[in-house]
């Protein structure tokens, strides 16, 4: 039974692929059925990173900001409604969160 689980895993891994823009973080998924989900830099708050001993790691995306909702009374997260997004797996990670911020920034000083 765990054995399975490992081969799933690895097959949806092959399958997910990371891009990045100007304005946002994409990410295709989806090994039988695809999915495409998009993170705006502006969006972004606090970026994390996780890295191993041979340089590659995790890139965890958090919400900028939580928004009140007074007819629900509830919160959500701004725009994007995501709970902190993964980019895992990747190789050298340290330079790919590098270029994250730095185009997080310029996103954030355009207007």
């Amino acid at each position: 039974m765990m054995f399975g689980r490992f081969i799933v895993d690895a097959k949806y891994r092959t399958g997910v692929h990371y891009g990045l823009t100007d304005k946002r973080i994409s990410i295709l998924s989806g090994y039988f059925k695809r999915k495409i989900e998009n993170v705006p830099l502006k969006d972004l708050g606090e970026i994390t990173i996780s890295t191993k001993s041979d340089g590659s790691g995790t890139i965890i995306l958090k919400p900028a900001q939580l928004i009140y909702n007074w007819k629900t009374a509830s919160y959500f997260h701004s725009a994007t409604q995501f709970v902190s997004t993964q980019l895992e797996f990747i190789p050298n990670v340290k330079l790919i969160y590098d270029e994250i911020l730095a185009a997080q920034k310029d996103a954030k000083n355009r207007p």
